[in-house]
C-alpha cells in the first residue's frame, strides 16, 4: 500500500535548503527582537539609542547580500515551505532588489527627516533612522507599508488622548512603538494580501 505523505529529504540531499531555513529563523528572530526593544526603550524613554538602529542597519545589510548570493535558493525555500511564518520571513527576504532596499532607506526617512527638521520636535531622529535602516532591510514596498500600518494606531492614540484631556495639541507621543508594531506586521499583510 502506497503512503500518500510526501517523501523524507535527507540532510545530505538538502543541506543548503536548511541551512538557508536556519539562517533565516535566526535573521527573523533578531529582527522582531530589535522591535519589541525598540518599541519598549522609546516607550519608556522616549529615545531610540543609535546601537539598535544600527544593529538593524547592519540586519538589513546582512539580508541585502544574502538575497544577492543566496537569491535562488531562498525563492526555492520559499515554495517548498510549509511553516507560514518562515515563509514569509524568507520571502520578505529575499523580495526586494537592491534598488528596492535603497529606495526604502529614503523614501519614509527623508520625508520624516526634512518634517523633523521643519518643525522641531515633531519627528525624532531616532525614528528617521529607524525607519531608514528597516527600509534597507524590507525594501521600498514593505517599508511605506509598515509606515501606513503604524501612522493609523498612532493617530488613534493620539486621538485617544486629546479626548480624554490627558494630551493637548502640542503635546507629542513616542512614535517608534507604533513605527515597530507596523515594521512586525507589513511582512505578514503583505503575504497576506497577495494570496
Amino acid at each position: 500500500m502506497k503512503s500518500c505523505s510526501p517523501p523524507f529529504v535527507t540532510w545530505r540531499e538538502n543541506r543548503r535548503f536548511v541551512i538557508v531555513s536556519f539562517i533565516g529563523i535566526i535573521l527573523g528572530a533578531v529582527y522582531y527582537f530589535l522591535l519589541i526593544r525598540i518599541g519598549i526603550e522609546d516607550a519608556r524613554t522616549r529615545k531610540i539609542r543609535n546601537k539598535w538602529t544600527g544593529a538593524l542597519f547592519l540586519l538589513g545589510l546582512l539580508a541585502a547580500g544574502g538575497s544577492w548570493v543566496f537569491r535562488e535558493l531562498l525563492q526555492a525555500a520559499m515554495a517548498a515551505e510549509p511553516n507560514h511564518f518562515l515563509r514569509v520571513w524568507l520571502s520578505a527576504l529575499s523580495g526586494p532588489s537592491v534598488g528596492s532596499r535603497l529606495a526604502g532607506m529614503v523614501c519614509i526617512s527623508l520625508p520624516m527627516l526634512v518634517l523633523g527638521c521643519l518643525v522641531p520636535g515633531s519627528i525624532g531622529g531616532g525614528d528617521v533612522k529607524l525607519m531608514g535602516a528597516a527600509g534597507l532591510l524590507l525594501g521600498r514596498d514593505l517599508v511605506v507599508e509598515a509606515f501606513l500600518i503604524g501612522v493609523f494606531p498612532a493617530g488613534l492614540y493620539s486621538l485617544g488622548l486629546l479626548l480624554l484631556g490627558k494630551a493637548c495639541r502640542k503635546d507629542g507621543i513616542p512614535f517608534g512603538p507604533f513605527l515597530c508594531l507596523g515594521l512586525g506586521l507589513a511582512p505578514f499583510l503583505d503575504n497576506f494580501c497577495d494570496l
